[in-house]
């Protein structure tokens, strides 16, 4: 006889005590992947933990991969968290990019492609395309 088990699990939103535990295990495997050290400032924990998380532990490590993503070194502040919520879709396409933006964004970022594609909402695929065209 097969008996049924019913497993409920509250949303993230309901469980703001697991954000900070799962944020560092996001972090570990950023670190693992990359070799880089991440950590989050007070700031920064502070608006993952009033974060509403609507798409719950997926969002979050989602948040956290965009975070590392952006950052130009091992801190991530509370300007590149409010950065990787608000923009979700770092790699969507924009129709028109001018080559002063694309100029800029590699010159920022000192030549790193994946950066700059990033600060300029277009996967690095895209980039190279564009580049290889200019």
């Amino acid at each position: 006889m097969h008996s049924l088990l019913s497993l409920s699990i509250p949303p993230l939103r309901e469980r703001k005590e697991d954000i900070l535990p799962l944020t560092e295990f996001f972090l570990q495997e950023e670190k693992d992947e990359k070799k880089r050290d991440y950590f989050l400032t007070k700031e920064a924990k502070t608006i993952l933990q009033n974060h509403p998380f609507p798409g719950n532990v997926r969002e979050l490590k989602n948040i956290i991969k965009r975070a590392v993503f952006l950052t130009e070194k091992e801190k991530i502040d509370e300007e590149i968290i409010k950065k990787s919520i608000s923009e979700p879709q770092i790699t969507k396409k924009r129709a028109k990019i001018s080559i002063g933006e694309i100029k800029n964004a590699l010159k920022r970022f000192n030549g790193n492609k994946t950066k700059a594609a990033g600060e300029l909402g277009i996967s690095r695929r895209y980039l190279y395309k564009i580049l290889e065209k200019m």
